[in-house]
């Protein structure tokens, strides 16, 4: 073999031993670099999941304290509104109901129609309520 070949042979051999060093350094960095990246996104995964539960539990508690809320203000409207209609027929006999005279007379079965209305204002006043306080 002549000199030059060898020559040729030891430089291919230690370009090869070089690029599988850098290989090898190259792979061993990446793994080391995703390990570091999993240890880090479940550390914030960690976090975020407390948050969260953090977040939810405070909205169950916001949403059961609107929600008892609501649960009173309704109870004291059909109270309200059950004694108003208790009023009006403990009065015997009820009257057929009279047509108004006028535009803005209010009709004499209109007692019912305020108690919907009014649980009606009320949810809407309860929901409102509810997404201000979960915002």
């Amino acid at each position: 073999m002549s000199w030059i070949a060898i020559r040729n042979i030891a430089v291919l051999i230690i370009l090869t031993l070089t690029f599988a060093y850098g290989y090898h350094r190259g792979a061993v960095k990446a793994t080391a670099e995703l390990e570091a990246f999993k240890a880090q996104t479940a550390a914030q995964g960690e976090i975020q999941r407390a948050k969260n539960a953090q977040i939810k539990a405070q909205q169950d508690q916001t949403a059961k304290e609107i929600g008892d809320a609501y649960a009173r203000n309704i109870d004291a409207l059909r109270a309200y509104y059950g004694r108003l209609l208790n009023r009006a027929r403990s009065g015997g006999m009820p009257a057929p109901a009279e047509a108004p005279r006028s535009i803005d007379e209010v009709p004499s079965d209109a007692l019912p129609l305020a108690a919907e209305c009014a649980e009606t204002t009320q949810q809407l006043i309860d929901l409102q309520d509810w997404v201000r306080e979960i915002r």
